[in-house]
């Protein structure tokens, strides 16, 4: 008879490394505590021997810069440092400082020099000006430690890079590669980010760490460094890129033709996803044209009405178009450029302080357009919101002109033309309040009987809060029912079979309901088959006034349409307020928390999987 061997920790990387993920700085919302997972991660190295490859995975899979590198490089006996580092101790400098990055735009200095002094300050503390060279002009790869300094490397996937006045230490790239015949660094790098501060001179040594292997590039650069500089500058930036370097991902902060053909035509032939900050015009849109294989793309349009856009031009590949703009400037879009493999699409209209009887009529039109012009598409997100904050100039800084009034409606009076759209697996309509939406039960028996395929529904009304009307008070209604009366669940669940998701605003529960609870409950048929949906979403469902004693009636009509989704909604998991029985954290759209799936947000720390 054998003895079963019992297993530690240790002997389960794959559960190693999934606890260890937890720590990952990129989930860290603060830079000290992007410090302290990094320093947690470092004493889970050093604690068990079991511990040290799943630790060290996650410690060096993301870099804030390449200082650890050049750090590395010198701990081994492979580099030396020139110089001693200023030790700022005693003004009380904390070591997560280090990895605060003094953005100048953006870090709320109010007093002039105050910026400029931090950024010293913060240089200094780093050892920003001290060089690392490499111990001997011989082949480093001889070197007895030089297979310790590529498993490091070897972990690292994504790096952020300062581009533009970059340490003194970066230089030790460019000596390391005309010493190893030019072999990539990190051989396993997928993803860079780039910083700066001013924009002087190129730092040559943090192209050198760019390997062939990289597919993902966040070109967070401001646009001043493209319009103030001329061609010859940028072209000297462009043709720092190895030209084995084949993007697949890419962000960038300035209009796409001022890169030039040695970027967009060389590198990017094979670009799959593109993310663009800055506002687009046609010529900018039209530029777009010259990448073969784009599938992804996220824009947002010039606040200036298009022009009817003629002669019309294609997308060939593009199959997710994410878009932001007016709804005028949408419908334009939508109407002239072609877009033959287009499949999923999210569009967000700006309100730009318009009379919101003409937001509405101009969202109906867009509606109108899209359902016209791109009747096959199978996922859709709708959403409206302020649109980009213009920019300030010296102490005036522009507002916004906010919506003072409401549009009352249906969902229906303001979607209907959607409805042609019955192809849609997945919908996703969301509006602020100022969209005074309201559903009925003939609303809802619509989206639902509208598509049969459906498999995700998000309906949402967002409080609109960015103003007091004229008497001192906030525009937005109190809680009430925009979700219709519980009973419409009926229609998702006998006209939608592959419904998935499920999430409605407030809802009611009538007298009516009971009745139904009654129907739909115990006396159903053994033999019908269970609704699969999962995730219902309803945070909350006004009662009938007084009637707090009949809350646990919401799940028993929940179970007679829903049976595998009641679990929110049992008595013992709500809570009253008033008349409203509440939900508890369970109902809240789990979708709805990581944002849209349509939205690419171009993360440089993303996982390489």
């Amino acid at each position: 008879m054998t003895r079963a061997t019992s297993r530690s920790l240790p002997d389960v990387p794959d559960i190693l490394h999934h606890v260890f993920s937890y720590l990952d700085p990129i989930h860290q919302s603060g830079d000290g505590q992007a410090y302290e997972s990094r320093l947690s991660l470092a004493f889970a190295a050093r604690t068990c021997h079991g511990f040290t490859g799943p630790a060290l995975d996650v410690l060096w899979k993301r870099l804030p810069d390449d200082q650890p590198l050049a750090d590395l490089l010198c701990e081994l006996g492979i580099a030396t440092r020139e110089g001693v580092q200023e030790d700022f101790g005693h003004l009380g400098q904390k070591k997560p400082g280090r990895y605060c990055l003094p953005y100048k735009g953006g870090g709320g200095y109010r007093l002039a020099g105050v910026a400029e002094a931090y950024e010293k300050h913060w240089r200094l503390s780093r050892g920003y000006d001290l060089k690392y060279v490499l111990q001997t002009t011989d082949d480093p790869r001889t070197h007895p430690n030089w297979p310790r300094f590529v498993e490091y490397a070897s972990r690292v996937r994504a790096i952020t890079l300062f581009v533009f006045d970059g340490p003194a230490w970066s230089a030790i790239w460019e000596e390391l590669l005309a010493v190893t015949d030019r072999a990539p660094i990190l051989p396993r790098l997928l993803s860079v980010a780039f910083c700066h501060f001013t924009p002087q001179t190129i730092n040559r040594g943090a192209f050198a760490l760019i390997s062939p292997s990289v597919h993902n590039l966040n070109l967070s650069i401001s646009s001043d460094v493209w319009f103030q500089r001329n061609e010859k500058f940028r072209s000297i930036f462009t043709q720092n890129f190895s030209a084995a370097l084949e993007i697949e991902k890419l962000r960038i902060d300035f209009p796409p033709y001022t890169v030039g053909e040695s970027l967009l035509q060389t590198h990017c032939s094979q670009l799959l996803h593109l993310e663009i900050s800055p506002l687009l015009d046609l010529d900018g849109l039209r530029s777009l044209t010259a990448l073969p294989a784009l599938q992804h793309l996220s824009i947002s349009l010039s606040r200036e009405d298009f022009p009817e856009i003629n002669p019309s031009f294609t997308f060939e590949s593009i199959t997710t178009l994410v878009v932001e703009g007016t709804w005028t400037n949408l419908s334009t879009l939508l109407d002239t450029i072609r877009l033959p493999s287009m499949h999923m699409l999210s569009v967000t209209g700006w309100e730009h302080g318009d009379p919101v009887t003409e937001l509405v009529k101009a969202a109906t039109q867009c509606f109108r357009t899209l359902a016209s012009r791109h009747p096959s598409i199978t996922s859709l997100s709708v959403s409206a919101t302020h649109g980009r904050v213009p920019s300030s100039r010296g102490c005036i800084v522009f507002g916004i002109p906010l919506i003072e009034d409401a549009f009352p409606a249906s969902l229906l009076d303001i979607v209907h033309p959607l409805l042609a759209l019955t192809t849609l697996h997945r919908l996703e309509l969301g509006f602020p309040s100022y969209f005074d939406i309201a559903c009925t039960e003939t609303d809802l028996r619509a989206i639902a009987e509208a598509f049969p395929a459906l498999e995700t529904f998000h309906l949402r009304v967002w409080p609109y809060f960015g103003f007091a009307l004229r008497d001192g008070s906030n525009n937005d209604p109190p809680e009430r029912v925009r979700g219709g009366q519980l009973e419409a669940l009926r229609y998702f669940a006998r006209n939608c079979p592959r419904l998935q998701v499920l999430h409605l605003p407030a809802m009611e529960m009538t007298e009516w309901t009971l009745t139904l609870a009654e129907s739909l409950g115990d006396r159903q048929p053994q033999s019908r088959e269970l609704h699969g949906l999962r995730t219902l979403v309803i945070p909350r469902v006004l009662l009938p006034a007084g009637r707090v004693d009949i809350a646990g009636r919401v799940s028993e009509v929940v179970r007679g349409v829903f049976p595998l989704a009641v679990s929110p909604f049992r008595l013992e998991r709500l809570t009253m307020e008033e008349d409203w029985a509440v939900a508890d954290g369970d109902s809240k759209c789990p979708e709805c928390a990581r944002g849209s799936g349509l939205t690419f947000a171009f993360n440089p720390y993303a996982d390489p999987k």
